[in-house]
């Protein structure tokens, strides 16, 4: 009786039937895909996961009396003149944020990495969207 599934071996798992080399190199070849892919983060429950941590709510940090700026200090950039859409001239406020997932390597051989900013309406600030400044 023959089995309908391709994949199904009938005989013992040691003896090659068919095309064992191909198969083989196959499984090697999804193996190497799935590391590869685990490796750089693009498996689908990495990046999940890194949406997850991207949306979590961080504290701004409050100014002393004077209002100013401090080193440390988590800030939100808001643009409060935006056009919402082209053509019906309603305002909108919005908030800067990182587009993560998409990293670009910068043209000095400093290894750095430049990360696109985008803006969002959401005004609530994430890890996403909030920034600490630095000297």
């Amino acid at each position: 009786m023959m089995n309908s599934r391709a994949n199904v071996r009938p005989y013992n798992p040691h003896v090659l039937v068919g095309n064992w080399y191909e198969d083989r190199v196959m499984e090697e070849e999804v193996l190497k895909d799935f590391l590869d892919k685990r490796y750089s983060g693009q498996l689908a429950s990495q990046k999940m996961t890194e949406v997850e941590r991207m949306s979590q709510s961080v504290p701004l940090s409050i100014s002393a009396s004077d209002g100013l700026l401090r080193f440390g200090h988590q800030i939100s950039l808001v643009n409060t003149f935006t056009y919402s859409a082209q053509h019906t001239g309603e305002k909108s406020q919005l908030s800067c944020c990182l587009a993560t997932g998409i990293p670009h390597l910068s043209g000095a051989n400093d290894g750095a990495t430049e990360i696109t900013a985008t803006g969002t309406t959401l005004m609530r600030p994430t890890v996403r969207s909030t920034f600490v400044i630095r000297k």
